[in-house]
């Protein structure tokens, strides 16, 4: 390279000054790719502390205004890296949701980290990502203001070239268009024309948006300044079609292809959004749209890698399909309202009671299996029809399961965190909160007390009856022995039936969800089958939750056999029963140790089977609405020190300080 080169004060400047002179020295376009990596790694590497964050930006406007030759050969090699290579792809397809199948896209993500990847100097989407992975580039953006990002700009922007640049605009022009062909092609596709297009192809927000579009890319790639004014309307619109979608979506059940379809959307807009601005005749929005384009673009090179990135994305979407339907259901759990905590009661009570015969059942069915030597999977079958027809009877009776709370109020509360807006939204969140403690305490005490009660009522009616008690006193010791969760495996099972409790909620909001989505009440109805129609529309939720719930219950035993694994449920209300029921059948029982013992098992079985469920809800709805984990931090730690401070607040029935909240 021709010229003198300006000797550097630091070593800083030094290795900058070397990186350009190889960068300005280089020849073939693979070597000048080389060699702006190099450049990019000196250029973005972090200072020490306590000075500039990025020292080697700062230095360079004043290396090139010192160094003309430097300067000029750098230019040139610069331009003709973009020159030679197509950019669409990086503007249009960087970052944004991919139809591919989990699998597929996976799978891909995965061979390019295990396996060298080719170069491809022709393609910038390709060179950018090469490039971007092999230097500090992402990091070294987030570190830069818009100030020194506008000096940055003007330094690489002279005005003595303006061909410099004219290849990269070209490509964010195309890209542009491009954006807006998905946008039209998603927009129109069969699945969300009626919802989004209107009764003509032509009044379609992303019709309209594809022709503005059109005209406001032609009119950049002749150099034009146009008004804008037409296609932000136009967008505009799209967006409200996409809100109001994605509202009546949830409203009529959740499909994972819409979803992805509105994402989508939604995320090809905001990428136009921010391509639009670098065209827009403001220069101070000129100055601030290229770094939030830069920065976009530099995290979706590393989001198109990311096995994480592509984990949790499609884990919401699968989330998003169930808990969206379980959200509204977990309202009728919660109490705001004294009236409502005492309904609580009342059906709680009453879902105890009718428990009673549920334990009484099993544990018959129990002795006559063994009696007759049955297979194991016609005993299963056997639990499993005395549950589930257990289960629907509470539902159809209004009564309350209080182990059935969790999955959906967890649903509700992350809707709550979602929906609430202003200031004090943690402490209306944390209000919430206390309602769903004390309307679950209620349900699950009143739940516990009746069935207790109500099979020591069974046993005597039996011994009255029948001359002795419904257990043999064998039987009744194992079943303190089985609970005890010293000399048994309570704690895993009653974990494991929180797992259940927390499958069958989501079996349920995906049965609501399909029957809402292929909209079977209005077809039974438009048949004349309305009181299935109405059922449907009214149950179709709980019948899900209560017959899987009832077969998981009934089969996990079974399956345990089967396998030769130690499987068993612990479920806290049926326990209950049957370890009443042991009770009644010795009459001295309160003098043996091991009900003491089998008593801590069922607490064990209280705590485990309700706080599984529910912090595994909570996290199916925080990975559904995409929550920010700071907010929840904030949350749990005012709910500690709440419940260190007002623990009766967790408890008894909302006050009207707590209703005003």
């Amino acid at each position: 390279m021709a010229g003198s080169v300006v000797v550097p004060s630091t070593a800083i400047q030094a290795d900058l000054v070397a990186a350009l002179v190889r960068f300005g020295s280089a020849t073939g376009q693979c070597e000048r790719t080389d060699a702006l990596g190099g450049l990019l790694n000196v250029l973005f590497a972090p200072g020490p502390a306590g000075g500039p964050a990025l020292p080697a930006v700062e230095a360079l406007p004043q290396i090139l205004a010192a160094n003309t030759f430097l300067r000029e050969a750098v230019f040139n090699r610069l331009a003709a890296v973009l020159g030679a290579a197509g950019g669409a792809d990086l503007f249009a397809d960087s970052g944004l949701p991919t139809a591919r199948s989990f699998l597929s896209e996976a799978s891909d993500r995965l061979a390019r980290r295990l396996l060298p990847e080719p170069r491809a100097d022709h393609d910038l989407a390709a060179l950018v990502r090469w490039l971007v992975l092999r230097s500090p580039v992402a990091e070294g953006l987030a570190r830069l203001d818009t100030a020194q990002f506008g000096d940055l700009v003007q330094v690489l922007k002279p005005e003595d070239r303006p061909d410099l640049w004219t290849g990269l605009g070209l490509a964010a022009a195309d890209g542009f268009r491009l954006l807006a062909a998905r946008v039209l092609d998603t927009g129109l596709h069969p699945r969300l024309r009626d919802r989004l297009a209107g009764h003509r192809i032509s009044e379609s927000p992303a019709h309209r948006l594809f022709t503005a579009s059109a005209a406001l890319a032609d009119a950049w790639d002749a150099g034009l300044t146009n008004d804008q004014a037409e296609w932000l309307a136009a967008v505009d619109d799209c967006q409200r079609a996409v809100a109001g979608t994605r509202a009546q979506h949830g409203a009529e059940g959740v499909s994972v292809e819409v979803v992805f379809s509105l994402d989508v959307l939604e995320s090809c807009l905001r990428r136009m959004r921010l391509i639009a601005e670098l065209f827009v005749a403001d220069a101070e929005r000129r100055t601030s749209a290229p770094q939030q384009l830069v920065v976009e673009l530099a995290a979706a090179v590393h989001r198109d890698r990311s096995l994480r990135d592509l984990a949790r994305r499609s884990l919401r979407l699968l989330h998003r399909r169930i808990v969206d339907r379980s959200g509204a259901t977990g309202e009728h759990y919660i109490a705001h309202n004294r009236r409502e905590y005492w309904q609580i009661w009342r059906a709680a009570a009453g879902g105890g009671l009718l428990t009673t015969a549920t334990a009484a059942i099993k544990l018959g069915s129990h002795q006559i299996c063994h009696a007759l030597h049955v297979a194991p999977v016609v005993e299963g079958l056997a639990y499993s029809l005395n549950y589930a027809a257990s289960f629907l009877a509470l539902q159809h009776l209004h009564l309350m399961l209080a182990t059935k709370q969790p999955a959906m109020t967890a649903a509700a509360l992350a809707a709550i965190v979602r929906d609430r807006r202003g200031d004090d939204r943690i402490e209306q969140i944390a209000a919430y909160t206390q309602r769903i403690c004390a309307s679950q305490v209620a349900a699950a005490t009143a739940n516990v007390a009746t069935v207790a009660v109500g099979c020591f009522a069974f046993d005597l009616a039996w011994t009255l009856v029948g001359g002795g008690h419904f257990l043999a006193a064998a039987e009744a010791e194992a079943i303190y022995t089985n609970f005890s969760p010293l000399s048994s495996l309570t704690l895993f099972y009653a974990a494991l039936t929180g797992v259940i409790l927390w499958l069958s909620s989501l079996f349920g909001g995906a049965f609501d969800n399909w029957v809402a989505w292929h909209r079977l009440p209005q077809a039974c109805l438009d048949r004349g089958w309305r009181r299935i129609g109405d059922g449907l529309r009214q149950h179709a939720a709980g019948w899900g939750t209560n017959v899987s719930l009832g077969l998981m219950l009934g089969f996990t035993p079974v399956l345990g056999t089967i396998l030769g694994l130690p499987l068993d449920v612990r479920h806290v209300t049926l326990s209950t029963g049957q370890l009443a029921l042991a009770c009644a059948s010795q009459p001295d029982w309160w003098r043996d140790g091991f009900v003491l013992l089998a008593g801590s098992g069922i607490a064990v079985m209280f705590v485990l089977n309700l706080s599984v469920s529910f912090l595994l809800s909570l996290f199916t709805a925080v990975r559904a609405y995409d929550l920010p984990a700071g907010e929840l931090y904030r949350l749990l730690r005012l709910l500690v020190s709440r419940a260190c401070s007002r623990p009766l607040a967790f408890v008894l029935p909302p006050s009207p300080h707590q209703l005003n909240q």
